[in-house]
Order: structure tokens, then C-alpha cells, then sequence
């Protein structure tokens, strides 16, 4: 119901957001329209997820790595 809240939230906790992101899903909600700003909240949160995801691969030890092929 509130993307701007809600990413705020994550952002709070995952540290990924940008000021130009944030500000984009900002005007997006102020002009009434949820839908692009909740999409746009989901896309920076998805692409974080995702890089983040990438890092981890490439850290993992030998056990993990074994483990995983």
C-alpha cells in the first residue's frame, strides 16, 4: 500500500538504495501512481538481491564451493 515506506524499511536494513531510486519511487507515489512506484521499489530490491547473491558465490570457500558442483 505504501512502496515509499516499505522500501524505506528494506533500505534500512540492506543499505542498497540510491537517493535518485529513492526519489524516483517517491514523485511516482506522490503523483498516485502505486503500481510504477511499487515496481520500481522491486526492481532495485530484486537487482540488490541479485548482486548480492553473485558476491556470495564468488566468496565461498572450498567445502562450499565443492558442495555446490
Amino acid at each position: 500500500n505504501d512502496p515509499v515506506a516499505a522500501i524505506t524499511k528494506l533500505n534500512d536494513q540492506y543499505h542498497f538504495l540510491t537517493l535518485a531510486t529513492y526519489n524516483q519511487i517517491k514523485a511516482l507515489q506522490d503523483e498516485g501512481d502505486q503500481q510504477d512506484a511499487a515496481r520500481v521499489a522491486s526492481d532495485a530490491y530484486a537487482t540488490e538481491l541479485s548482486s548480492r547473491a553473485v558476491d556470495i558465490n564468488k566468496n565461498l570457500g572450498t567445502i562450499e564451493a565443492s558442495y555446490n558442483d
